[in-house]
């Protein structure tokens, strides 16, 4: 048993990449999952080619508010510029309403979907795009309340983290304010690794069992309350190949951006500016191909990897390799 333990992880990770790269056809779910950001701890490629494309565009990258200020002020603008402000508003809110639940129930059909192909493949059987289709159309919005529920809560967190950033900046810089203010993002930040993780074994519980979602919610912090210190141990792993997958991504901006570059250089030099914004497209047009492929096939990577160590938890009941280390110090002290 305990051998069968230690390689828990590793054998995990190498099923994830047998399942992901034998079944192509699942990146396309895989691509929508990227875009929701479910299950997700570290976006690694969708952040670092993100940046990427924009440099490659020829801008600076900016965070997201100050981006998108100049868009909400012309959104308030048209608002309550308009002749009836109030009511340009309530049909602004509604449609904004209507894509979001439409995000939502793309969002689930996808999740459930890749959950469901990978659980399949998983048990052996064969899997078939039309098959992950019908089963994400059936458990779609089971699915997409557990990740509005994902989002809400992640929502809530970000607000308690501007809040206790807003409460200590009157405060100053204390003997007592830092450790404090250190320790409250230390717990947040740990929060906010139960919700993706309690949430991601939710939409399992949802999919492969079908429950419903406040069902599914319920089951997937029980399974993480049991297991929390094998989830710790499965981040650790993740947050390892997060470090390969940016140093991969270093590469390819190597790769697609230093030649693109050189040759809007030379053309430039050579002062022909219709090549030079062909180079551009051509390189930012590279770049965003990147995004959709790596960004779709670590999705359902990592998809795979959560769906796997479901199944060992919620079926098979894995306990921690800490638990197996104590109990191996234990016997050596006894011993000695």
């Amino acid at each position: 048993m305990s051998n069968e333990n230690n390689s828990l992880y590793r054998r995990i990770i190498a099923d994830a990449f047998r399942v992901t790269l034998g079944h192509v056809h699942l990146w396309l779910f895989g691509a929508v999952v990227a875009a929701t950001g479910f299950g997700g701890v570290f976006e690694v490629f969708l952040r670092d080619f993100g940046a990427m494309t924009s440099r490659v565009a020829g801008t600076a990258a900016q965070p997201n508010i100050v981006a998108s200020m100049p868009a909400l002020a012309a959104l308030r603008a048209a608002i309550f510029g308009s002749g009836h402000p109030w009511l340009a508003l309530l049909l602004f809110s509604v449609a904004l309403a209507a894509l979001a639940a439409i995000a939502l129930y793309v969002g689930g059909w996808a999740i459930a979907a890749l959950i469901s192909g990978i659980r399949k493949i998983i048990r052996g059987g064969d899997v078939h795009f039309r098959d992950g289709l019908e089963t994400g159309r059936k458990r779609a919005v089971q699915t997409g309340l557990v990740l509005l529920a994902q989002k809400a809560c992640l929502a809530g967190l970000l607000l308690l983290g501007a809040a206790n950033v807003a409460a200590a900046m009157p405060y100053g810089t204390g003997p007592l304010v830092i450790p404090l203010y250190i320790g409250s993002y230390a717990l947040i930040g740990a929060l906010v690794f139960a919700v993706i993780v309690a949430m991601t074994f939710a939409a399992n519980y949802a999919v492969i069992q079908n429950l419903e979602a406040r069902r599914a919610i319920a089951e997937g912090w029980g399974l993480l309350q049991r297991n929390w210190l094998v989830a710790i141990e499965m981040i650790v792993v993740l947050f390892a190949l997060d470090i390969v997958a940016s140093a991969l991504s270093i590469v390819l901006l190597v790769a697609f951006a230093a030649p693109g570059f050189m040759l809007v250089s030379l053309a430039a030099l050579a002062g022909i500016r219709g090549i030079i914004w062909a180079l551009y497209a051509a390189t930012a047009a590279a770049v965003l191909v990147s995004v959709i492929l790596l960004g779709s096939f670590y999705a359902t990577l990592r998809a795979s990897a959560w769906t796997l160590l479901w199944t060992e938890l919620a079926e098979k009941r894995r306990t921690p390799r800490l638990h197996h280390y104590v109990g191996l110090l234990k016997k050596r002290v006894i011993g000695g």
